[in-house]
């Protein structure tokens, strides 16, 4: 941010840039250990699965389980009750920032949030796309339900304009949820095609379908609904042991950072990572996860349904 000539730097900013800086300086410093650390999974939470995405997951697991020391095969949960089962067995889980924040903090570390391509590396805000002609409502998901579409119901980016302290996490009826967390374009299109007037969206998937022409230019309006959230996220089971978190923590953010100090299997899995819409990793701070579930916790888990 600027103000008055000078450059402002958030003391978040600060505190991931020295994070990253003790990342860098420990693989320097202490090479990874090539000792296996435990068999498990990386449970992935993926409603709207499909080949390229699975083999883009299996190509993640095979990564970080040779980064860190560990067995990892890949299990893929559809819903909230083989999620919920398949926790049991999972070393790493990689899931929509929803069912991320429910997850207890004494069971899991959080780790790391999906970057997505620049210009859009940073975290998403929620955006309220509506018709020029119905843009005047707020709040249509309470009084246009059967016009509204929301890009998911597992992304906080899209629950989030709805967990304010006197909804009470509350769902609306008469609304449609999309099924896919990792793209909301879809349900653009279907707004675009006369099925919607108001669609609560990702900013970034906004932006792609505005930028592609598929939404009229001119047509419609855009609302910022919600401050920055973490999107997609990656946590590490506590069972593990610190170092191999640590491990994971380092392979996560360094993937897709200097892709010209990378072998060619690390660079494909970057590229693999394509198919959910990824470019990589950014680090993410206990503290500043912790502030997240406070800030959210009286709407969880009902938001997740």
């Amino acid at each position: 941010m600027i103000a008055g000539g000078r450059v402002r730097v958030s003391g978040q900013s600060i505190l991931v840039a020295l994070a990253l800086l003790g990342l860098t300086v420990a693989a320097l410093l202490w090479p990874r250990r090539p000792a296996e650390h435990g068999d498990g999974t990386l449970l992935a939470y993926l409603p709207a699965a499909d080949g390229d995405r699975q083999e883009a997951l299996e190509a993640l697991a095979a990564y970080l389980g040779r980064e860190a020391g560990l067995s990892l095969q890949l299990e893929i949960a559809g819903d909230r009750l083989s999620f919920g089962a398949g926790l049991a067995g999972a070393l790493v889980v990689l899931a929509p920032d929803g069912p991320a924040l429910a997850l207890p903090a004494a069971g899991w570390q959080p780790l790391a949030a999906g970057r997505r391509p620049a210009p859009w590396n940073l975290r998403p805000t929620a955006v309220l796309v509506s018709r020029q002609s119905a843009a005047a409502d707020p709040a249509p998901w309470l009084t246009a339900p059967a016009r509204t579409v929301f890009g998911d119901s597992l992304s906080l980016v899209c629950l989030a304009p709805l967990c304010s302290a006197d909804a009470r996490g509350s769902l609306p009826p008469g609304v449609t949820w999309g099924r896919d967390p990792y793209d909301h374009r879809d349900v653009l299109v279907a707004a675009a095609y006369g099925v919607f007037d108001h669609a609560v969206v990702r900013q970034w998937d906004a932006d792609a379908a505005l930028a592609a022409g598929r939404l009229e230019p001119g047509a419609w309006r855009v609302r910022r609904l919600s401050d920055p959230v973490p999107d997609l996220m990656v946590l590490g089971s506590r069972r593990l042991p610190a170092a191999a978190r640590l491990d994971l923590q380092q392979a996560l953010t360094v993937l897709g950072r200097d892709a010209s100090d990378q072998s060619a299997a690390t660079r494909l899995v970057r590229l693999q990572l394509g198919q959910l819409g990824l470019d990589g990793f950014n680090l993410v701070l206990g503290p500043d996860f912790e502030r997240l579930r406070r800030h959210y916790s009286h709407c969880w888990p009902r938001l997740v349904d």
